[in-house]
């Protein structure tokens, strides 16, 4: 269960971040307050005693959409 919930998270994250970055109309600012989430998902690929799969997840969702 907690796989799914981190899953969701993540990919919520994930999408916000890609849609703030690649929109031109979005101000400088809002750009500038979505930066730390490119972080936080590294961070979910780091973390140590997490499944394989879950690392594995986070990679490809950071290739997918923090990777422009």
């Amino acid at each position: 269960m907690q796989f799914k919930i981190r899953k969701e998270a993540m990919t919520g994250l994930a999408m916000i971040y890609k849609k703030h970055l690649n929109d031109a109309d979005v101000p400088q600012a809002t750009k500038k307050a979505v930066t730390w989430i490119k972080d936080k998902i590294l961070h979910g690929y780091y973390m140590t005693g997490m499944e394989d799969r879950y690392s594995s997840f986070v990679w490809k969702l950071y290739l997918d959409c923090i990777v422009l």
